[in-house]
């Protein structure tokens, strides 16, 4: 894995995606994070109640660590800088694939970033349903760059007849766009949110997406879409 001076998160996104890819039977129209972090990157991938709140989404390590969960009362669970655990909650049909999808990748990014940085901490490592901190920013961009390549997301554009450069992403000022953006995102397997923050961020879309009124842009709470189920 790359060293701290290669830590840039579009540097780590491009060495884990080139296994990807080089994997027989990877999906090579999206990035599934199953088949990313299970196996190619061979990491321990488990659903456990992971807080009594439910805000806890996603938890890793960098290494060996005892954590409690709460699927029974006095259980832990060792992390090993090579498991992953998921809350229950995102296991459920009703959960939005986009959400558990990104999750996932979040929590998989916390992995690559650790390995990176020589001498990276042994803490814990937490995905929360409203993250905040540069570490918890720094993986977001990660798991952006890893789920939403940009050749990847260039080619989407072009298989449902959008644009290379969209002028604004708005359900009333453009509904047919706005469809065929609704159908990309299913197909990538993502949330609105996060594929209009990465076009933001590829300079491929020139005004910020609003789908209500003062909306903001939040790559992990919006749940009411479809997207592919992973496999």
């Amino acid at each position: 894995m790359a060293d701290g001076r290669r830590s840039a998160p579009e540097e780590l996104a491009a060495e884990a995606l080139e296994k990807y890819f080089a994997r027989p039977g990877a999906p090579r129209d999206r990035v599934d994070p199953w088949v990313l972090g299970r196996e190619v990157l061979g990491y321990r991938v488990e659903y456990r109640r992971l807080s009594p709140e439910g805000d806890l989404l996603g938890l890793t390590s960098a290494g060996p660590l005892w954590v409690r969960v709460w699927d029974r009362a006095g259980a832990w669970e060792r992390l090993d800088g090579r498991t992953i655990l998921l809350d229950g909650s995102l296991a459920s049909p009703w959960e939005s694939p986009g959400r558990r999808n990104f999750t996932l990748a979040h929590e998989i990014a916390h992995l690559l970033l650790c390995r990176a940085v020589p001498g990276a901490a042994e803490k814990p490592l937490c995905c929360r349903s409203s993250s905040e901190g540069w570490e918890e920013r720094r993986a977001d961009r990660l798991a952006s760059a890893l789920l939403l390549p940009e050749g990847l997301v260039l080619r989407g554009l072009r298989r449902c007849a959008l644009p290379p450069s969209i002028r604004v992403l708005n359900p009333w000022l453009d509904p047919e766009g706005w469809r065929r953006f609704n159908t990309l995102a299913g197909e990538l397997g993502v949330s609105r949110q996060a594929l209009a923050l990465r076009l933001l961020k590829l300079g491929r879309l020139q005004r910020e997406y609003r789908p209500f009124p003062r909306a903001g842009l939040d790559i992990t709470m919006e749940e009411d879409e479809p997207c592919r189920e992973s496999t």
